[in-house]
């Protein structure tokens, strides 16, 4: 696929057969608000995927549900605009705090159905989370009274 173009404000490639995203894919891209690769064989993303300038206070959303993701996709040169990302259905086990407190902005984090045995404090690495979707989730945690 051919890297995307600078005029792109949204993208969806759901039900395809996409395994990798590769460096600066979406680099020219300074105004893309919405990413979806949902329902594919995601496997990896490379850091610098997203790389590159970007127009300020376009906030940005990512869907990689139903993939074969291992980790969490990594922003390195813009993690303050990403608001709402959606990796349920994948394969992660962890979830690293050091990357998710660069996600200052984040709204909403869904992470249902992933074999994720320990969850950080996302409330306190998160301080802009509204809406948190854990639910399928195979852990115990936490005293219900």
């Amino acid at each position: 696929i051919e890297p995307i173009k600078d005029h792109m404000r949204s993208i969806n490639m759901d039900f395809n057969k996409v395994e990798n995203i590769t460096a600066r894919y979406f680099k020219d891209v300074h105004r893309l608000q919405e990413v979806k690769i949902q329902f594919n064989n995601l496997k990896s993303i490379h850091p610098t995927a997203f790389s590159g300038y970007r127009e300020p206070g376009i906030d940005l959303t990512l869907y990689f549900e139903g993939n074969s993701l291992t980790t969490l996709p990594q922003l390195p040169d813009f993690p303050e605009a990403l608001t709402l990302l959606n990796i349920a259905n994948n394969k992660i086990t962890y979830l690293a705090e050091e990357e998710l407190e660069l996600f200052v902005n984040l709204n909403e984090l869904t992470i249902s159905h992933n074999p994720i045995l320990l969850l950080p404090d996302l409330l306190s690495l998160l301080p802009s989370l509204a809406i948190l979707n854990i639910d399928g989730l195979n852990f115990s945690c936490c005293d219900v009274q």
